[in-house]
């Protein structure tokens, strides 16, 4: 997976519209000369360079045709942004282009300014606040260091926070809906490369998750996304100085957090077991809406299975998985039923709306500045 951390807001007003020019020419995957080109050699790769640095500002003509070859709102353009080059990304284990990254990295940072805008309009800012204090982390890193049981810690803060969050010992039900209300922002984006499940940053001590959106036609697999991200959310500190085995305890906090230890046991065994029948795999998909490569995970984790048989299954079905036309692998391809309770996010709509209704913003506008949808299905969801 990608992440992204340290994410800032560009203070200087007359940077804004350079921001927003190197935000859209990287979202549309062009290179200097590439957008040079397409202006018709009217402008040098040169200045374009300056323009987007801030040290030069474009002749009005000029300005026109970036704004609409880049699709740029006037509106927007000379308005605060987050500052793109103060965001960074962790190397993906994907190695995806740099081209692809700058375009995700772009589309992320536009979509954000989107919602962040939308929230100040509106007035409804999400607030949140850590369950772990900054000693609890610290002192959770300064034990894992010393500790060979490092997962066995990440499954005690996994179990620590459902007795924080009132969570009880069963499943989720929507964990979308939960992160929301305690503060987290939730972006769905069209990213296109479906190996690129999510990524999370915090900007201003806002936590914001990004998820592909075509994750919701794979709920299963989304719900281990957000709860995995969620991880590197309230652990910056194992985040920042565990690089070797960070990835390893984030994914065991993801788990236990899904699937709470006690849960899987009584389900499964506390024994090593020679095989998991499909049936009773697909029984807990069903119930904790996890995938079946997640539970042999966590089986693989608590020691029920052990890594060959983990490895064998992941084998068999990731060449099942890779073997399906590229549209097709973004759908739940296991074997029985998919799982379909929902787990979408709908806030930033329910913003849109409600600015609407409200007479803050009209349908027009909310489609323009927020491309929702169209005016018409605006207004016929409204009414």
């Amino acid at each position: 997976m990608v992440h992204i951390v340290n994410m800032q807001r560009e203070l200087k007003d007359g940077a804004s519209f350079a921001l927003q020019l190197r935000m859209r020419r990287r979202l549309k995957k062009l290179s200097l000369r590439d957008l040079s080109a397409a202006l018709g050699g009217a402008v040098s790769h040169e200045m374009l360079s300056r323009y987007e640095k801030g040290i030069a500002k474009p002749r009005p003509e000029v300005y026109e045709q970036l704004c609409d070859l880049l699709e740029i709102q006037e509106s927007a353009a000379y308005t605060p942004v987050i500052a793109m080059d103060s965001v960074k990304f962790r190397r993906s284990r994907w190695n995806l282009p740099q081209k692809e990254l700058a375009a995700i990295k772009a589309l992320a940072v536009e979509h954000c300014n989107r919602y962040l805008k939308l929230e100040c309009l509106v007035g409804e800012c999400l607030e949140w606040q850590s369950p772990f204090t900054r000693a609890e982390q610290r002192r959770l890193v300064r034990v894992m260091k010393e500790s060979k049981e490092k997962t066995a810690l990440m499954e005690e803060m996994a179990d620590s926070l459902r007795v924080r969050w009132q969570l009880g010992s069963g499943p989720i039900t929507s964990l979308s809906t939960l992160l929301e209300r305690k503060g987290v922002l939730i972006c769905e984006l069209p990213f296109l490369n479906n190996r690129l499940d999510g990524f999370s940053f915090v900007h201003e001590g806002k936590p914001i998750i990004c998820v592909a959106d075509w994750l919701n036609r794979n709920p299963a697999r989304k719900r281990m996304t957000l709860a995995h991200e969620l991880g590197h959310i309230l652990f910056p500190e194992v985040d920042a100085d565990m690089d070797s085995d960070k990835e390893y305890c984030i994914m065991r906090f993801a788990g236990a957090l899904l699937m709470p230890q006690a849960e899987v046991r009584a389900a499964l065994g506390s024994e090593p077991r020679r095989e998991l029948p499909l049936y009773m795999l697909l029984e807990l998909k069903h119930y904790f809406g996890i995938s079946l490569v997640g539970l042999m995970a966590r089986a693989m984790q608590l020691k029920i299975i052990d890594w060959e048989q983990y490895s064998d299954y992941n084998r068999r079905f990731f060449k099942q998985f890779y073997a399906q036309p590229a549209e097709k692998q973004l759908e739940d391809l296991e074997p029985g039923h998919p799982y379909s309770v929902a787990d979408a996010s709908s806030r930033f709509s329910t913003l849109v709306s409600r600015a609407v209704s409200t007479g803050v913003i009209d349908a027009r506008a909310a489609v323009e500045r927020f491309g929702v949808q169209s005016d018409e299905t605006l207004v016929r969801n409204l009414l």
